[in-house]
């Protein structure tokens, strides 16, 4: 996947590789995600 960041949206940087994988292991289902101001999203798009 791709993510497209315009000027000044923060970008994903290693930890946020990190965590997405980390949500991937971690077996949770149906569960509620808040990603509020956090750049191009890359945690709620995983989640």
């Amino acid at each position: 996947m791709e993510l497209i960041a315009p000027p000044g949206v923060y970008r994903p940087q290693n930890d946020t590789w990190m965590l997405a994988e980390a949500v991937a292991t971690a077996g949770v289902q149906d569960a509620d995600v808040l990603d509020v101001g956090t750049g191009t999203g890359a945690l709620a798009i995983a989640a």
